[in-house]
């Protein structure tokens, strides 16, 4: 998978809250992929813009990454949707 791959996928499924290779500027509740130390980690944000604990997964491969990254990233979009047609329902 290359960047370019999941940029357009993101756009075409109108994917959100996430971090694109912006590290260390980080905000709360993304999903964030960057490339430190000739490794590329994914991870996830808490409420305070923080790193979670045990969510940074490092990669020795870009491809590696960009799945697991479009992984989360995905499961995180569907968690918000349920959360706001919960809100909705209410």
């Amino acid at each position: 998978m290359t960047k370019e791959e999941v940029l357009k996928i993101i756009e075409d499924e109108r994917l959100t809250k996430y971090n694109w290779f912006e590290y260390p500027k980080l905000r709360e509740d993304e999903t964030v992929i960057f490339q430190k130390d000739n490794k590329w980690c994914v991870c996830v944000t808490s409420e305070r813009a923080g790193i979670m604990f045990g969510t940074d997964f490092y990669y020795d491969t870009e491809s590696e990454a960009l799945e697991r990254f479009l992984f989360r990233l995905r499961a995180g979009n569907k968690v918000e949707e349920m959360a706001i047609r919960r809100r909705a329902k209410k």
